[in-house]
């Protein structure tokens, strides 16, 4: 069952840090102030490595 929440978890952080590129990039094709999608973007992909470390380490026990 937390293998699979695992999972669902990973695919709305997929989800999420895609759409945040993509904002960054027309952020920064427009000339705008990116640091808010940078931030974020950060974050999501820090979740997402910590998350699939989790299913990882969970697997191998």
């Amino acid at each position: 069952m937390k293998l699979i929440i695992g999972i669902i978890l990973l695919v709305i952080l997929l989800g999420s840090a895609w759409n945040n590129y993509r904002g960054l990039k027309h952020a920064t094709a427009q000339g705008a102030n990116t640091t808010r999608y940078k931030i974020i973007l950060g974050v999501d992909v820090i979740l997402f490595v910590l998350i699939l470390l989790t299913i990882v380490l969970q697997l191998m026990h």
